[in-house]
């Protein structure tokens, strides 16, 4: 899931890497090269219409953080990338291949790092276990047809991209977000932070339900009474110990972040 500001300058990017894997009638089949390949192109698109966060000490926190939690995922060779993008929006989200993005906005409401660490290992499992890909084949398989029937590289590229902004717009599937839960608490907590944290955030995100820009862990997604209840069920069964939260490194980090 991702912002929409900058949203048509990303799916042009996609479409010149989509080129060298769709035919008309055909799924969407990509070598993990080519993922990596359209992840990339479309985050040097997006990053050309949204301003990265100026600050280097935001920067390495997201990064610090990040790469522990992507270490103790289930693909840690992947070219994970993360980076804070300075918006209000209240957003984090990834793409194909590994880039994977948190806004100032969401930063700024976050009070501790192991609260990070949840929202990254989130969005690390959706790029492990490749939820956009899967969803974006699926739905060209569906539409197979109607693709088929476009007569060019041209319209059939344009179809693509459409399919893509529809996707995105209107979120991932409810399968995907419990798997990425599940997997990002398991994670986050092999990386030594608290899990309970991830609840945390849940539940501040649902009492900002109504702030603009607030567009993934809300309608998007699967209840999050549901998400809170399955996370607290998750954390009790598999014994997760309690980990570090670290709270005054994270504020420290964050002390150029405009504060809601």
């Amino acid at each position: 899931m991702m912002l929409l500001a900058g949203l048509f300058a990303v799916l042009a990017g996609c479409a010149q890497v989509l080129a060298g894997a769709l035919t008309a009638g055909q799924a969407l089949l990509l070598t993990p090269d080519q993922e990596v390949a359209l992840g990339r192109e479309a985050a040097a698109e997006y990053l050309g219409k949204n301003r990265a966060v100026a600050f280097t000490a935001v920067q390495d926190e997201v990064k610090r953080v990040g790469k522990a939690v992507a270490e103790k995922s289930s693909q840690p060779g992947r070219p994970y990338d993360f980076t804070a993008v300075a918006t209000d929006d209240v957003n984090a989200f990834a793409l194909p291949g590994g880039p994977i993005f948190v806004t100032s906005g969401l930063l700024a409401r976050l009070g501790d790092e192991a609260q990070l660490a949840g929202v990254l290992a989130h969005e690390v499992a959706h790029v492990a276990e490749r939820h956009g890909i899967a969803r974006l084949r699926e739905v060209l398989v569906l539409q197979g047809i109607a693709i088929a029937a476009l007569g060019n590289q041209s319209e059939l590229l344009q179809r693509a991209a459409g399919i893509t902004l529809s996707l995105i717009v209107k979120g991932r599937d409810r399968g995907s977000e419990q798997e990425a839960d599940v997997l990002g608490i398991r994670w986050m907590a092999s990386a030594g932070y608290d899990p309970r944290a991830m609840v945390d955030t849940l539940k501040m995100f649902r009492e900002i339900g109504d702030v603009p820009g607030f567009l993934v862990w809300a309608s998007d997604h699967p209840a999050l009474a549901d998400r809170i209840a399955l996370a607290d069920q998750q954390i009790a069964a598999e014994g997760l110990l309690r980990g570090t939260r670290d709270a005054d490194r994270y504020k420290k980090a964050m002390a150029d972040v405009s504060r809601p």
